[in-house]
This record gives C-alpha cells, structure tokens and sequence, in this order.
C-alpha cells in the first residue's frame, strides 16, 4: 500500500513544482515566518481525510495553507508607504496563484526516480518498477546492477509510481491573515490561501 505519508510528500511537491515554477521564487514548509529572502512561498500542510473508499484504494482529501511573504527590511507599511501600491502588487501575486493552482487542478506529479550517474527511466510497462530500497544509501559498484558491501539478507522493495491528483481548488483566501508570533511585524505583508486537493491511495 501506498501510505498517505507518502502522498503527502507528493501533494507538497506538486505545489512546489507549480509555484516556484511560475514564480522563481522559493517554495518552503514552515510552520510561521523565517527569513529567507524578501518574497517567498511557505506552505503548511494540514491534514488528509478519506473521502470514499474504493475496491483496492482509498480517495483521500489533502488540505494544506499556502502563505505569500513580503519582507521588506527596514521599512514598515504605514501611512508613508504607498500601502495601495503594495496591496495591488499582492493582489496581482494572490490572483495569479489562483489561477495558476485553478488551471492546475489535475496535475500529476512525476516520480521518476534518478540516482545519481546512473539515469534510467521507464516504459509504461515499468512505472511500477521495484528497486531495493537500501539502494537509495548503498553505494554502486561497477556492476549498477549489484549493491556493494550489502549484508542485508532480503530485500525491501520502494515502488515508483506517479501520483495524480484531481479536483484541487482553492478554498479560502486571506489577505489579512491571523499571524503567529513569528509572523507578528510592521516589516512583513502576508497573504494566504486554503488549497485542497483529492488523490487516490491504491492498495497493491
């Protein structure tokens, strides 16, 4: 079975891939304000519920906030500033993500697994290809095909598939948020959007 963990891992990377995509600005997952750069995105994943329950799978609804943060140093958003001029440069940013994540709504998010100088992809016939997982932290030998210095006497196996997910739309937007602590300064402008989404979790 493909655990929920592991498409919540997939639901975060498609809002990465989209956003950052678009935007070339960074994408993080942090819970509040840390400064990185003067424009980022930081989403925070919220939680999964099963929405219908299917012969060999399970439709699972996950949710996560988005937030847009605009750091501007030293200067403050008070009556000195052109607040309107701000307010437009956000909305325009908070518009175009609705649109971009709309337009997006079933999105796949591609796993095609990589390691390092040895680049395989796979037929259609092989997506659901197994690799042992220790091979993720096992060092190659001449052979790709041989693990070295491996005691293990079984293998594990990870499988690679591509995740799908379908009727994301977003549900709320913020442009006044409630801010945490980290969040609580004249120098930061803030946004968020609620975005949820549905993925199918087979069981195989």
């Amino acid at each position: 079975m493909i655990s929920h963990s592991e498409q919540f891992k997939d639901f975060t990377k498609g809002l990465n891939t989209i956003l950052s995509g678009e935007f070339k600005v960074p994408v993080h997952f942090d819970r509040g304000f840390n400064f990185r750069r003067s424009m980022y995105f930081s989403v925070e994943p919220l939680g999964s519920n099963i929405v219908e329950l299917r012969s060999g799978s399970q439709v699972r609804e996950y949710t996560a906030l988005i937030k847009f943060y605009w750091h501007r140093g030293g200067n403050r958003f008070g009556e000195k500033a052109n607040h309107q001029k701000v307010m437009n440069t956000v909305n325009k940013i908070v518009e175009r993500s609705k649109q971009l994540l709309t337009n997006n709504s079933f999105y796949t998010i591609d796993n095609t697994p990589s390691f390092n100088d040895l680049n395989k992809t796979f037929s259609q016939e092989d997506r659901l290809f197994v690799f042992p997982k220790f091979a993720l932290t096992t060092t190659f030998i001449q052979d790709p095909v041989t693990f070295g210095a491996s005691s293990r006497t079984h293998r594990d196996y990870i499988y690679f598939r591509d995740s799908r997910w379908f009727d994301g739309k977003v549900d709320s937007v913020d442009y006044d948020p409630p801010r945490n602590d980290t969040e609580n300064r004249s120098d930061l402008i803030m946004a968020s959007m609620s975005y949820s989404t549905l993925i199918e979790d087979v069981v195989g």
